[in-house]
């Protein structure tokens, strides 16, 4: 049987085959909830919208340290991985109007939700880098 998962909640990860193409998978949303999101979401969101709005979207890590955290979780801990690394110029250059950019991890609402709705992406142009660099206490990278 063939799940669509676009607009729903995924419980489990689902692989992909295509002829003539590497098996690939979509990971899993175990992180999140219905219950963390309806405490989170405003009240012109829904859990369904939420979904939906992710899973047209594909995520990536921008700091090491981040990606072995979520490797390294207790459901993906014992699971076998393969990490694509790309430079970050190239893929800005080529994608930069398709790119969003979200400053929590939005497909999780575990331990704690964080607030979350459709403002919570931005257009690289538009992220408030300084004001969330001072929230959060980061140091630059150099």
């Amino acid at each position: 049987m063939k799940v669509n998962f676009r607009g729903l909640h995924r419980p489990v990860s689902v692989v992909l085959n295509k002829r003539g193409f590497s098996e690939a998978v979509v990971r899993d949303q175990i992180p999140m909830t219905d219950n963390g999101l309806i405490r989170y979401l405003p009240s012109h969101t829904s859990p369904l919208q939420w979904y939906k709005l992710l899973n047209n979207k594909v995520f990536f890590w921008v700091t090491r340290d981040r990606l072995l955290r979520l490797l390294n979780a207790g459901a993906y801990r014992l699971k076998e991985h393969d990490v694509l690394e790309a430079e970050a110029r190239p893929l800005f250059k080529m994608s930069r109007k398709k790119i969003w950019l979200c400053s929590i991890n939005s497909g999780c609402t575990k331990p704690f939700p964080h607030p979350r709705d459709e403002k919570t992406f931005f257009r690289i142009g538009g992220y408030p880098y300084a004001q969330w660099k001072k929230r959060e206490g980061v140091q630059s990278e150099q």
